[in-house]
């Protein structure tokens, strides 16, 4: 639910502006696959992949082989953050963030 997307946009927000850009998404979704990827073989497996508890990887599986590499996982976040930006100005505020994923996940 919510309880858990609020802090997912703080922790991207980097700079703390109350804005998330592209830069500040890939470097969240990179740190984010490296905290999945326990064995470090750069790529996400399903039992990994079950520790997201925010979902925010489950649609990355673009060749569907039931492993996530870095490659799909950044594209994924690249997908999120332009049906994110609605107004095309390059940055997410927490209500843009928060409406999409009530949106998309019905919180």
């Amino acid at each position: 639910g919510l309880q858990v997307i609020k802090p997912e946009f703080q922790k991207m927000d980097i700079n703390k502006d109350s804005f998330v850009t592209p830069e500040e998404m890939q470097a969240y979704q990179a740190q984010k696959f490296n905290d999945l990827d326990k064995d470090s073989n750069g790529a996400i497996d399903a039992n990994e992949l079950a520790a997201d508890k925010t979902k925010m990887l489950e649609n990355s599986d673009k060749n569907a082989d039931s492993k996530l590499t870095q490659d799909e996982t950044s594209s994924q976040f690249k997908d999120y953050f332009n049906q994110m930006d609605t107004n095309k100005d390059n940055k997410i505020s927490e209500a843009k963030y928060t409406d999409y994923w009530k949106l998309i996940h019905r919180f």
